[in-house]
């Protein structure tokens, strides 16, 4: 039994060494594990955050894409009301007006299908109430998913604008 007691009392300091070295690798796994828990809550901040500049820098695009689309419509809608305007004055009395009144009509034609193309549609206004709601004498309207080009209530045609 003295033997026995003799190889316990050995054994003892090893256990106490043990008993400490696992105390500090538990230690270590708990601060790992709160280590990996930071880590892991900071890459999906990240990661939400990179989401959200993505969803806002697609939408910034498309919105600076949309003012420069209104911005190009913008400046050309003078330019149909000038050929509404010149066709209204053509009159044709010869061969030659005639030519030039189908050159006129080829441009215009041409014109039109630019703006279709840039997502303007003309909209029939002669013989229709006017609608204050929908267009105003302001010529330019703008909302989030239009804009409205409105001349004149009086005016043949109205032209709108839908963003794509």
């Amino acid at each position: 039994s003295n033997n026995d007691e003799a190889a316990l009392a050995d054994l003892e300091p090893i256990f106490l060494q043990l008993e400490k070295e696992k105390d500090t690798y538990a230690a270590k796994v708990t601060s790992l594990t709160e280590e990996v828990a930071l880590v892991k809550e900071r890459f999906l901040r990240l990661n939400a955050d990179f989401d959200n500049f993505r969803k806002r820098s697609e939408r910034e695009r498309l919105a600076v894409g949309s003012n420069v689309k209104g911005d190009v419509v913008n400046s050309l809608l003078p330019m149909v009301d000038n050929f509404e305007r010149a066709k209204t004055q053509i009159k044709i009395e010869n061969e030659g007006e005639k030519r030039i009144d189908t050159s006129y009509q080829g441009i215009y034609k041409q014109f039109v299908e630019i703006m279709k193309g840039l997502g303007v549609s003309a909209v029939e206004t002669v013989g229709k109430q006017f609608d204050p709601n929908v267009c105003s004498n302001l010529t330019l309207k703008f909302s989030s998913s239009f804009f409205l080009f409105c001349p004149f209530p009086s005016y043949p045609f109205s032209f709108l604008f839908l963003f794509h």
